[in-house]
């Protein structure tokens, strides 16, 4: 009985070949899916992360570079999804004209007085490795890059 029901079946290569062309689909939806999801917990913690130090530093009222070294030890998790990428604060006075740009990579110590604002930015430089699976999957020629955005009112 068990052999009469393997006669009956036909079509065995082109059942394999359309199994693995569907495997292959759902493959990349699923990590397409699994992607976008990564990206918006990695933002969201960038995010966090970044409110996190400008807390500290509107508390402590300096921005020294100590301050950012623990940045940079939390960043190290997400390297692999990020990339390269530029770090820059800019503090603004209490008519929001700009004071001082600063880049994470200058050595610098500055006391900040109450009203002043504090506005750090992350700008990712290159397309990471996972971003560029994910523009072949989706079919997209523009280059997406990570760009977060913090600000702080020092009181």
């Amino acid at each position: 009985m068990y052999m009469k029901i393997l006669k009956n079946k036909k079509g065995g290569l082109s059942v394999i070949l359309s199994s693995t062309i569907v495997l292959t689909i759902c493959t990349f939806a699923f990590m397409y899916m699994y992607y976008c999801e990564m990206e918006m917990h990695c933002r969201s913690n960038l995010n966090n992360l970044m409110y996190q130090e400008l807390k500290d530093i509107s508390y402590n009222k300096e921005l020294k570079n100590s301050t950012h070294e623990f940045f940079n030890k939390e960043m190290k998790r997400y390297l692999n999804f990020i990339g390269d990428y530029n770090y820059k604060y800019e503090i603004y006075d209490k008519d929001k004209n700009l004071i001082r740009e600063i880049d994470s990579t200058e050595v610098y110590n500055e006391k900040l007085t109450p009203g002043t604002t504090i506005k750090s930015t992350l700008i990712q430089k290159n397309t990471a490795v996972t971003q560029r699976l994910v523009n072949i999957i989706s079919n997209e020629s523009a280059e997406h890059k990570i760009e977060i955005t913090s600000m702080k009112f020092i009181e």
